[in-house]
C-alpha cells in the first residue's frame, strides 16, 4: 500500500507507525508540494496529485490537510486521482468555512472529507 501524504502529518505515523500504527507494513511517500515556509502553489499541488495517481503502485491513498481558495485545477486532479484508483483523504478546509466553498473540499463528492460536510 502506498499512502502519500502531501504535507507532513502525525496522521503517516498513525497510520503505519512500526510501533503503533494500524497498518505496519504500509510504505510512506512524502509527496512535497510546500515551500520550507508553508507556501505552495495550485501547480505544485496538482502536480503532487498527479504524481501519486500515475504511480504504479497499487493501494494509493493521498492525504492532504490544505487550505485556500476554490480552484478548479485542484478539484480536477483530486477527482482525476480517485478515477486513477487513489483514496483522496482531505481536510473540511481547516478555515471554519464550508467545505463545498473551497478546494479540495469541493471534491467531496468522490473525496472522502474529515471535519466536514456538505
Amino acid at each position: 500500500m502506498l499512502f502519500a501524504t502531501l504535507l507532513p502529518t502525525s496522521a503517516a505515523g498513525i497510520v503505519a507507525g512500526q510501533t503503533t500504527g494500524v497498518a505496519k507494513k504500509t510504505s510512506i511517500y512524502s509527496v512535497r508540494v510546500l515551500d520550507e515556509m508553508g507556501s505552495g502553489t495550485i501547480a505544485t499541488l496538482v502536480d503532487g496529485i498527479n504524481f501519486v495517481a500515475n504511480s504504479n503502485l497499487t493501494n494509493r491513498i493521498a492525504s492532504m490537510s490544505l487550505g485556500g481558495g476554490k480552484a478548479d485545477a485542484l478539484n480536477d486532479a483530486v477527482e482525476a486521482a480517485v478515477k486513477a484508483g487513489v483514496l483522496v483523504i482531505v481536510a473540511a478546509g481547516n478555515e471554519a468555512t464550508d467545505a463545498c466553498e473551497i478546494s479540495p473540499g469541493e471534491a467531496l463528492c468522490n473525496s472522502c472529507s474529515c471535519g466536514g460536510f456538505c
